[in-house]
């Protein structure tokens, strides 16, 4: 942004509109800062939500062979106790 001339009885300087704003930014900056402490950066962000996802990942893979294992033992013991499911009829005990 282009600075505005201003003139003082005789002498023309410039205001630079834009410097009050950037200061007041750099200290809010600093002061949420010491308040909050340091805040990770976005390449620090980014590789958390990557170690989060392979988390994730390998907790639904677990699950799914704790659930694969189970379906598997379920099914033979569901044959076992109601007969012969190949044929569909039971076997009397």
């Amino acid at each position: 942004m282009a600075a505005t001339p201003v003139s003082d009885a005789g002498t023309t300087r410039t205001l630079d509109i834009t410097a009050a704003p950037r200061v007041m930014i750099t200290f809010a900056s600093g002061l949420v800062n010491r308040v909050l402490g340091d805040r990770p950066s976005a390449r620090e962000n980014a590789w958390q939500a990557v170690l989060a996802d392979r988390e994730r990942a390998a907790a639904r893979a677990e699950l799914a062979d704790v659930l694969r294992g189970a379906v598997a033992s379920g099914a033979r013991n569901s044959r076992a106790r109601n007969g012969d499911a190949r044929n569909g009829r039971r076997v009397a005990r």
